[in-house]
């Protein structure tokens, strides 16, 4: 897959679990992208069982 992008979801409770992976394809990784995808992912956990959620230090994951 080159120049394809993968985003993927791990979550800890209390051990690092697999949550999925994201095939990103040509979207481009924007604030608003990224966003879209963490609210699945919580609303697919449950908002109530999410305490925090750590990004890397990219500009798009925190304007997410």
């Amino acid at each position: 897959m080159p120049n394809e992008g993968i985003i993927n979801f791990v979550i800890t409770v209390p051990r690092p679990i697999f949550w999925s992976s994201t095939a990103t394809g040509a979207e481009s990784h924007t604030g608003e992208y990224m966003a879209s995808l963490l609210k699945k992912m919580v609303e697919e956990i449950g908002a109530m069982k999410v305490l925090a959620i750590c990004t890397d230090n990219a500009s798009n994951t925190k304007k997410a």
